[in-house]
């Protein structure tokens, strides 16, 4: 076998490969069922950490038949305000209206949303015919009872990398900048500002109140492509009395982080990595992350374990020791369990500490928070129900950069 001579793929047998992909790809999108297949990729873990790295040819199908099946949905005006779910029924009300006018057949389905974002969707269409009608359309316009006229447009889906290509080759035609954490008193002078610093505006967006940030504001400028050599990172307002206003600007140029949905830097170099590795891990992997439950509760099971052989030891003994006449008497009942801790540790009720270290032992055993006493929901103390509850409300959803 050492000495066999390698033969390349024929392009026919090639062709079968990528045919019985591309199957296997719409049965995963259309029915959500992921294969169970070693050859898409392997387990590689360096300096960089350990991850799963995919087969190219495979993940060349995948594109493929994303972009085939694949538009991105951007809601406009009035639908930019919509609730996830009401923006959802407008998708399916489009569908509705398909189907009654029969545009793709009887057998026509509805296809797949996912939401990439507060105002963009990805929409996964059941054939390509779906997905080529709506990228002609462009946009679609739909009334939802007797509530104003919402519009959406369509877009091509495209990976991440040819759409950041994409966005850059656009800035070439159609320049915008973004003037972000706008302060309230700089904003009444901002449009001045910018016109006089970098140069003329040919649009002022109208600035939208991001609902899940209340303190910020940002207003996004459509420039001329000459103007670029002119714009710096920030822009500096100064009251009569000396007081600066410094305002961040962010254009298509500008470095742009998944992980915490800002400007100014990439995953490799965000803060939040930082202050993890600061703290002695990432947030990924914080104080509720699998390994460390893992653990938990493998320890818990040993403890439960060596104390169950412990007891049973311990009965062991006591029978042992028993004279042979016992044998003949009626044994008394085992006392029940809460008699037993009753007894164990009535000791530990003695002060208020005691008392709340034993609920709080109790609470993390059953995997549910004890509240102490003379604590409330608010302020110090609140359950960490909320508390996570909370920080979830902060999150902000997955905007695409610039997208809208």
């Amino acid at each position: 076998m050492a000495n066999a001579r390698y033969i390349p793929p024929t392009p026919l047998a090639t062709a079968r490969t990528e045919e019985r992909l591309r199957e296997f790809v719409g049965i995963c999108y259309m029915q959500g069922v992921c294969p169970d297949d070693a050859s898409l990729g392997e387990v590689i873990e360096d300096a960089e950490g350990k991850r799963f790295v995919v087969n190219g040819q495979v993940n060349a199908v995948k594109e493929v038949w994303l972009k085939d099946h694949t538009v991105i949905v951007t809601f406009q005006g009035g639908a930019r305000h919509l609730s996830r779910q009401v923006k959802e029924d407008l998708i399916r009300a489009y569908e509705d209206g398909w189907f009654v006018r029969r545009l793709f057949g009887p057998g026509a389905e509805r296809g797949r949303v996912k939401f990439e974002g507060a105002n963009v969707a990805s929409y996964v269409a059941r054939s390509e015919q779906i997905t080529t009608w709506l990228l002609q359309q462009k946009e679609l316009k739909i009334k939802l009872q007797d509530a104003e006229e919402y519009v959406v447009t369509f877009k091509p889906w495209l990976p991440l990398q040819e759409l950041k290509a994409m966005k850059l080759q656009e800035a070439e035609m159609k320049f915008w900048i973004m003037a972000l954490r706008v302060p309230l008193d700089g904003y009444y002078y901002l449009r001045s500002t910018v016109q006089g610093m970098f140069g003329d505006v040919l649009l002022m967006h109208p600035p939208e109140y991001d609902s899940s940030r209340p303190k910020l504001m940002n207003v996004k400028f459509d420039m001329s492509p000459e103007v670029r050599e002119k714009v710096d990172n920030v822009l500096t307002i100064e009251s009569p009395s000396g007081e600066r206003w410094i305002v961040e600007i962010a254009t298509p140029y500008t470095d742009w982080c998944k992980r915490c949905k800002w400007y100014f830097h990439t995953e490799v170099n965000c803060p939040r990595i930082r202050q993890g590795e600061e703290r002695g891990g990432s947030q990924i992997a914080g104080s509720g992350g699998h390994k460390v439950r893992l653990t938990q509760y493998q320890q818990r099971q040993e403890r439960q374990e060596r104390q169950a052989g412990s007891h049973a030891a311990n009965m062991g003994e006591a029978t042992a020791s028993q004279p042979a006449a016992a044998v003949n008497r009626p044994q008394a009942q085992e006392p029940r369990w809460s008699d037993q801790v009753g007894t164990r540790d009535r000791f530990m009720w003695s002060s208020q500490e005691a008392r709340s270290g034993d609920r709080s032992r109790q609470g993390e055993q059953s995997g549910h928070p004890v509240r102490e006493q003379g604590q409330n929901s608010q302020g110090a103390g609140r359950e960490p129900r909320g508390m996570i509850l909370e920080e979830g409300q902060g999150v902000r959803d997955h905007v695409y950069h610039g997208c809208c």
